[in-house]
């Protein structure tokens, strides 16, 4: 970021500042999951599975001038989060009573915690996923979907924070739900295909330049 502004550039000697992130991040985990056909035909089948991941990450800002490329101040070191854990548990149920109809339902349980100074726990979430589909004829599939997902706030839009960032006060998780039609004619090798959807946000985080 490159700004000349004088409440984000507040050197007496300096017009203009050159501010530099630097950021790295990386993330150890695994998944298990398994499938069960109850009845070896199709029929009814489940499927379940877990995961858990730890995340570890630095960030730190690095303020200069412009003209010179002499540092302006000690390096800023944005976050004291340490690490994020994330734990998951996840199940889809899916039954097909007859040729032409298919139930599939299923949900997803995550639980997150950020590891720093004063550690806080995001409570477990539950985001469901229910469809039906129907064949009417040969060929063709209608199907309905309702689903809902969610994002966690990440550790620098939770903790970071430097001469021009103001750390964020406890922020809400991004929510979606969505449902969706779908009518699918096949033709031989070609598909037909015409949707239509809706889909909600809810707690979109957003940056905002703030004034003076």
């Amino acid at each position: 970021l490159v700004t000349s502004a004088a409440s984000a550039c507040a050197w007496p000697t300096t017009r203009t500042c050159r501010y530099r992130d630097a950021d790295s991040a990386n993330r150890a985990g695994a998944e298990l999951q398994s499938t069960f056909d109850w009845f070896y035909n199709g029929r009814v089948t489940s499927m379940f599975g877990a995961m858990g991941a730890i995340d570890h990450f630095h960030t730190v800002t690095n303020a200069i001038d412009f003209d010179s490329g002499h540092l302006l101040a000690p390096t800023f070191h944005d976050l004291d989060v340490e690490s994020a854990v994330y734990v998951a548990a996840y199940t889809q149920q899916v039954v097909r009573p007859t040729s032409w109809l298919m139930l599939n339902a299923g949900g997803r349980l995550d639980w997150r915690q950020l590891q720093d100074d004063e550690p806080h726990d995001i409570p477990p979430v539950f985001t469901p996923r229910v469809s039906v589909a129907v064949r009417p004829w040969d060929g063709a599939t209608l199907k309905a979907l309702y689903s809902e997902a969610f994002r966690a706030p990440n550790a620098y839009e939770s903790d970071a924070r430097h001469p021009i960032l103001v750390q964020s006060s406890r922020l809400a998780l991004e929510r979606t739900d969505s449902t969706e039609l779908i009518f699918e004619q096949r033709i031989r090798a070609q598909r037909l295909t015409f949707n239509l959807f809706q889909s909600h946000y809810h707690n979109i985080i957003n940056r905002v330049l703030l004034s003076p």
